[in-house]
């Protein structure tokens, strides 16, 4: 009994090594239970927004800013009153006269044919013309958006003469010659783009002064004289519109200036604005 104890206990304990030996080298699996995936729900996440600066390109084309530097080059008003005093009021000159009128600026001289102003009355027609007025100062100055070119004219006597040609006696006397006191004339003007530059044309031209008979005639006859100065203004505005208007003045005048847009650096002239005391010269 004793002896079937010890071989037991012998192969219990052959077999405990066996089984420990069998289990160490058998390997290790790790088993992954996988469950059934649930409903997936898509999330859109949002791109983090930036800003980023981009460079500008720089191209022969700019952007549209009113008035700013790149586009509109400034210049002064005084600047530009003291030019057209200097160098157009000095060498401009007009002879009002029935067969001799001329106006010369700068050099380029134009006859001017003003003729006779018929005045129909009863009896016997009057006709006026204009004797030999000569301009003496020119002044420039600026007032709302405008550059205004006042010419005075000398002053002595009868400036402007009558005769009654179907009068038999006294053709020279029946007429009375009309005096133009403080004679003057205001031509308005404003800057225009020109020729890839600019230039001034005429808005409007004034005549200044009072026109009275050399007579007692006067206190009677005052609608004769304002007839008579209304249809001399009319003359004088076609005559100075179509002299400062022409290709040969305007282009006088761009060459005036050229060495303003030199001195700001402009190549060329498209637009011309006003605002305050400053012309503005765009290039666009």
């Amino acid at each position: 009994m004793k002896t079937t104890n010890i071989i037991f206990a012998v192969l219990l304990t052959a077999g405990l090594s066996i089984g420990t030996t069998a289990q160490q080298q058998k390997p290790t699996v790790q088993t992954v239970r996988i469950q059934k995936p649930s409903k997936i729900v898509k999330v859109t996440i949002p791109k983090k927004t930036s800003v980023r600066a981009r460079p500008v390109r720089q191209t022969g084309t700019t952007t549209t800013v009113k008035k700013t530097e790149n586009m509109c080059k400034p210049m002064d008003i005084r600047r530009t009153t003291d030019i057209l005093r200097d160098r157009v009021g000095r060498s401009l000159k007009i002879q009002l006269d029935k067969d001799y009128g001329f106006i010369e600026i700068m050099g380029n001289k134009q006859n001017l044919n003003f003729g006779e102003y018929k005045i129909n009355k009863a009896g016997h027609d009057w006709v006026y013309f204009l004797t030999d007025i000569k301009s003496q100062i020119t002044r420039v100055d600026y007032k709302k958006n405008t550059f205004i070119m006042t010419i005075s004219f000398e002053d002595e006597g009868s400036e402007i003469k009558g005769k009654c040609p179907g009068c038999r006696i006294g053709k020279d006397n029946r007429a009375p010659d009309i005096n133009w006191k403080n004679p003057s004339l205001q031509i308005l003007m404003k800057p225009v783009a020109h020729n890839n530059s600019f230039t001034f044309e005429i808005a409007q031209v004034n005549m200044g002064g009072k026109f009275d008979f050399n007579s007692m005639l006067d206190k009677f006859l005052p609608p004769i004289a304002l007839y008579f100065q209304k249809k001399m203004e009319g003359t004088f505005k076609d005559h100075m519109q179509r002299v400062f208007n022409s290709d040969r003045v305007r282009q006088m005048l761009t060459e005036t200036f050229k060495p303003e847009l030199q001195r700001l650096g402009l190549a060329q002239v498209k637009k011309v604005d006003m605002s305050g005391e400053q012309i503005y010269l765009c290039n666009y």
